[in-house]
């Protein structure tokens, strides 16, 4: 580096600490763009793949209450179409997620894991559609409490029954009949005048439009009875009654009965298997979606949390670089700060030396530096100085020599003069005397 010019030098120190700042900083950048691939990860695919799992097994669990709500007797009609309401608004949701989700990338086993979901999610959708098709069905009955009708049409069936044997006994025995004579006044008349008047069934609506006349010809003949057994009417006349015009309209009515009963068990067949179906056979397929389904969300946050740590490791790894980057750089920085000031301060001080020796009259100053750059040139210069006025000063003094020596010379010659002059004189003196 001595045979660099000082700028070259200056220069070159300020390009290694830019370099090395440079690094540290390419580092850095790389280290930044790491972690930000990491976190892309996290945001734009397991997030995302938790998201859209989650929203599935939401749906899933939105269906399954949907579908046992609608196993309730007695629910309302408004409460059932909201239930259809909401699974068709979950459908709707899941699927859109299931795209989503598809188009995700994902692990092997992830890939392998949802490749069995799908036709186990598709199987249990098949079983709930078949199980909404009988709760449609249901429906379409308007009989929502089959068991309970059912337990009202044995009622009837045995209040009318027992009118025919109190009928009898009353012919029979003259066993006081109390009440069946008013149409409305029996359970089946209350019943018919509030929740049966309400069902639209077909069945039970032909067999309650076939019932009115009977049964209330039926109650007339009741009436009638007891109006004959009150004028103690003959025992062969009211049996008679009682076969034309009481027996015969119970055999029609619980005929009727019969029928409605017959159309409650087709129905109690529908909610049945609709049971059957949404309480054991949809459970174990819905069981083994959610397993399914939690695994994959299981796998989805090992991936965000790997990616999480990956991202952790890359920033750790990234910060180690730049400190350790920094650290160099600062060593370098001090230790080319101290390499060109020594080489430029060093001679300067040997010049700044031989230049004070110089001011104290000492020739003898050398100036041993062997660079070629301005401080080489400088020294260059003042030894060439010196050696000028070594040449200079040995001039000198061997003028002042020359002219010591003509002084002397010329001082000898003074005195010889003089002392001719004085012995003239003597002479002159002594030829005048």
């Amino acid at each position: 580096m001595r045979n660099l010019k000082l700028g070259v030098k200056l220069v070159g120190g300020f390009l290694v600490t830019a370099a090395i700042t440079l690094i540290v900083g390419l580092v850095g950048l790389s280290g930044l763009s790491t972690v930000s691939s990491h976190l892309q990860t996290v945001t734009d695919v397991s997030l995302p793949t938790v998201r859209d799992l989650q929203l599935i097994k939401i749906a899933g669990e939105t269906v399954r209450v949907a579908q046992r709500s609608l196993l309730v007797p007695g629910l309302g009609q408004k409460d059932r179409d909201r239930q259809y309401e909401n699974i068709a608004r979950v459908r709707d949701t899941y699927r859109k997620a299931w795209d989503e989700y598809d188009k995700l990338p994902k692990s092997p086993e992830a890939e392998r894991v949802w490749r069995e979901f799908g036709p186990a999610w598709q199987e249990w959708v098949k079983i709930n559609n078949e199980t909404f098709e009988l709760a449609k069905q249901w429906d379409k009955s308007d009989i929502d409490d089959p068991t309970e009708v059912r337990q009202k049409l044995y009622l009837f069936r045995g209040d009318h029954y027992k009118l025919l044997d109190d009928a009898y006994g009353l012919a029979l025995s003259g066993t006081p009949l109390a009440g069946g004579d008013n149409p409305e006044q029996c359970n089946f008349g209350q019943w018919l005048s509030s929740t049966g008047r309400n069902i639209n069934n077909p069945v039970f609506k032909k067999s309650i439009q076939d019932l009115r006349q009977v049964h209330e010809r039926l109650h007339r003949g009741v009436a009638h009875l007891k109006e004959m057994a009150g004028k103690n009417a003959p025992r062969e006349e009211l049996l008679a009654l009682i076969r034309t015009e009481i027996h015969a309209p119970v055999e029609q009515t619980v005929t009727q009965f019969n029928l409605m009963a017959d159309e409650v068990g087709r129905v109690e067949e529908i909610y049945g298997r609709m049971r059957q179906d949404a309480m054991v056979t949809v459970r174990d397929k819905q069981i083994r979606c959610f397993e399914l389904l939690d695994r994959l969300i299981t796998l989805s946050l090992a991936d965000a949390e790997k990616s999480q740590a990956d991202a952790e490791a890359a920033a750790a790894k990234a910060r180690m670089i730049s400190l350790g980057g920094i650290g160099l750089g600062v060593a370098l920085a001090l230790l080319l700060g101290i390499v060109i000031s020594r080489m430029i301060t060093r001679p300067i001080l040997l010049g700044v030396r031989a230049a004070e020796g110089l001011a104290a009259g000492d020739l003898n100053q050398r100036i041993d530096i062997d660079q070629k750059d301005e401080i080489g040139d400088l020294a260059k210069a003042l030894r060439h100085m010196i050696e000028k006025l070594r040449e200079v000063v040995g001039q000198v003094q061997s003028g002042a020599e020359n002219v010591a020596s003509g002084s002397e010379e010329l001082s000898a010659t003074t005195q010889s003069l003089s002392q001719g002059a004085t012995e003239q004189a003597a002479s002159v003196e002594e030829i005048s005397s």
